[in-house]
């Protein structure tokens, strides 16, 4: 398949002008390499802001585990509280001292 390029015209200061004249390569490729490296900076920092978002998500998603972790601990240690009390020999009733 045959990459048809678009024609764009624009107008840029002298400096850079001459700066593109002194170059070996053509015109074309210069100013079409300057835009792809423009346009991939602009979309790595556009993945470096969603890396951020994602990096804050997970450290909110860590404290929220620990958290819990923590919720269980005491839930569980309730729990053994509970089942310790409920193993413990029932106390004789106070009639079955008269026996």
């Amino acid at each position: 398949m045959v990459d048809f390029k678009k024609q764009i015209n624009v107008r840029i200061i002298e400096e850079l002008y001459n700066k593109i004249e002194r170059e070996d390569r053509a015109k074309q490729d210069i100013i079409s390499d300057a835009l792809l490296l423009y346009f991939d900076r602009n979309s790595k920092q556009d993945l470096a802001t969603s890396l951020e978002h994602c990096q804050e998500k997970n450290r909110l998603l860590e404290s929220n585990l620990r958290t819990i972790e923590q919720q269980l601990g005491f839930l569980q240690l309730e729990y053994q509280k509970m089942t310790d009390r409920l193993m413990l020999p029932a106390p004789k009733s106070w009639w079955q001292f008269w026996k």
